[in-house]
């Protein structure tokens, strides 16, 4: 079992050629997707220590990226922050206010919905 983490690298690491094969989208799309959710080596350098513990650079990019591959450690760190990852891209894509205005108008129609429905 110790020698299975050797393989973990490979495991771990992905190209954006072969993502887009199993999701069916344009590689393109997929690379950009991957980009954003990825750091470069040497990125953080500057950052003072201080500010990587509370900011906590992995939860928004939890990938590094590698040329023309992706590596994502901890996989489960994505789907475990989602929610802030994806509050993010919407603040810098200044699509903050809409997201935040159909999360809104989705759980008022669910929360209709299940008070309506008889016990």
């Amino acid at each position: 079992m110790s020698h299975d983490d050797l393989r973990l690298l490979d495991r771990a690491t992905f190209e954006a050629e072969e993502v887009a094969d199993l999701v069916s989208m344009g590689t393109d799309r997929v690379n950009a997707t991957l980009a954003v959710v990825s750091l470069e080596p040497g990125k953080l350098v500057e950052v003072p220590d201080g500010h990587l513990f509370l900011g906590d650079a992995i939860r928004d990019t939890p990938s590094v990226r590698l040329g023309d591959s992706f590596v994502f450690t901890i996989p489960q760190t994505f789907c475990s922050h989602v929610h802030r990852i994806m509050d993010r891209l919407a603040s810098e894509a200044g699509l903050k206010e809409a997201l935040e205005k159909a999360r809104a108008d989705y759980l008022e129609r669910k929360l209709d919905i299940t008070l309506r429905r008889p016990c």
